[in-house]
């Protein structure tokens, strides 16, 4: 139970800190103090036992991408609370996957080339659609190790 507790609070206060990311450039930072420290981008940190974990649930297709499928998949076989921390999973994945790389990048340039920022996105994306995608190349090379 304590367990169950602890993954759930590291999970949420990763989303909020992905979403702080994600939206740095368009919202302001939040001004009260709980606020600061759940959202503190420290909570990312946990990202990278996660992402790898996620790529290799997405690949070999124990999980979906899709946040409402992996509720559905989790909540069918385990409950209504393991269905929810899924979908915030896949939410978490397809944030840093498909966006805040990108976004992280172009915000932190100070040349404001179009063209770089489009470009950064478009690699963006479609590195995180390979790595979602199953038996995708570049999990069948991880398979090798």
């Amino acid at each position: 139970m304590i367990w169950a507790a602890t993954l759930s609070v590291l999970t949420l206060c990763t989303l909020a800190a992905s979403l702080r990311l994600a939206t740095a450039t368009w919202l302001p930072e939040p001004r009260h103090r709980v606020l600061q420290i759940l959202s503190a981008p420290a909570w990312c940190l946990s990202l990278l036992l996660f992402l790898p974990s996620a790529a290799g649930e997405f690949a070999r297709q124990e999980s979906s991408p899709l946040p409402w499928r992996a509720f559905t998949q989790e909540a069918s076989q385990h409950g209504v609370t393991n269905g929810s921390l899924a979908a915030v999973a896949a939410l978490i994945a397809d944030l840093w996957f498909l966006w805040i790389p990108a976004h992280l990048y172009t915000t932190a340039q100070a040349h404001r080339d179009k063209r770089v920022n489009v470009l950064a996105r478009l690699l963006n994306v479609c590195a995180g659609l390979l790595l979602m995608t199953p038996r995708s190349p570049i999990n069948r090379l991880l398979d090798l190790f």
